[in-house]
């Protein structure tokens, strides 16, 4: 079937152009003065049926889909955009101290009429088994041990095995001040509390108060966190191990935010401390660097398939319709 002789081959063209920037809007969650799905929707499917193009509904089954592939190619694109700047991201941290690398995780999208909640609506059974692409699940962090690097400072600790500095955000006025960090580059300030080297946080003791020392003789930590100065034990450092790291956030600096919940059913790690040392980054270099080649190519495929599927609409547009 034509196109309605009163509208000429390039307003086709630039109407169908609209209809695509609206779905695309969708599917990048953007509203951009139009409101929600439903309403998105309702004022899409009015032109696309004026122009007589495909689109992509949770209609009857004589529906058919406008650019499917492009849809589920431009899905792909956007996944393997986010996991290039993700396994970036880890490769630009290798020097950084204490660093734990994210990983990358991706879940099949739901088909239209699931995601927008419109199960009350006939459906295209055969396009739902086809699925609607691959979509960005949670990132998750890695918690490998990193090497150990030996140091000459009194001060650079580090944790072989499990558990956490504790750190004190004397800034935050949420209630939850703590913070967890595996950098332990720390130092002495103007009132002799042991902070961060990077950060400035105090570190807290056993008793939840910052560490004091003086700077009249050398400091020693024992393997279980306690530190000897002048012969006589001053303090205890707070090794902290939360059961389920997994739902611990990432902070600036390389810190670890626990929430109320999680900091109440926190207990002493059992891992063990080394002075002298500082933890790397668990970063392998070359794993990343062939994520971040395998997520370029990713990207390339189906970048390549949205403009054959863009060209394909352009020769039905300016070809077929004149056919018609």
């Amino acid at each position: 079937m034509g196109t309605p002789a009163a509208i000429a081959p390039r307003a086709v063209r630039r109407n169908v152009r609209v209809i695509l920037s609206l779905r695309i809007a969708r599917f990048l969650r953007l509203r951009p003065g139009i409101g929600n799905p439903a309403r998105r929707f309702a004022r899409a499917l009015p032109l696309a049926r004026r122009l007589r193009v495909p689109f992509r509904t949770a209609a009857g089954p004589h529906e058919r889909t406008m650019n499917y592939g492009l849809y589920i190619s431009a899905s792909g694109a956007l996944n393997a955009v986010h996991r290039q700047d993700l396994y970036s991201s880890n490769l630009a941290n290798l020097n950084t101290v204490g660093f734990k690398p994210d990983i990358a995780t991706t879940r099949q999208r739901d088909a239209a009429r699931i995601e927008d909640d419109l199960g009350y609506l006939p459906s295209n059974t055969m396009l739902e088994r086809l699925g609607a692409g691959v979509m960005a699940a949670p990132t998750r962090t890695d918690f490998s041990q990193g090497v150990i690097r030996s140091t000459d400072n009194d001060l650079d600790l580090a944790i072989r095995g499990d558990g956490f500095f504790t750190l004190i955000a004397e800034q935050d006025t949420s209630g939850n001040r703590l913070r967890l960090s595996r950098d332990g580059r720390f130092a002495l300030d103007g009132g002799g509390r042991l902070v961060s080297a990077t950060t400035g946080m105090p570190v807290a003791g056993t008793n939840g108060q910052p560490i004091r020392l003086t700077n009249d003789g050398p400091v020693t930590v024992k393997p279980d966190g306690s530190i000897i100065q002048n012969g006589e034990t001053v303090a205890s450092l707070s090794l902290t191990s939360i059961p389920n790291r997994s739902s611990l956030q990432k902070g600036p600096d390389g810190l670890f935010v626990a929430n109320q919940a999680q900091m109440a059913n926190r207990r002493q790690a059992d891992g063990h401390v080394e002075q002298h040392a500082v933890e790397e980054a668990a970063v392998n270099e070359i794993d990343a660097l062939m994520a971040i080649e395998s997520a370029s190519r990713d990207a390339q495929a189906n970048l390549g398939m949205i403009s054959y599927h863009d060209r394909l609409l352009d020769q039905a547009i300016n070809r077929f319709a004149r056919v018609g």
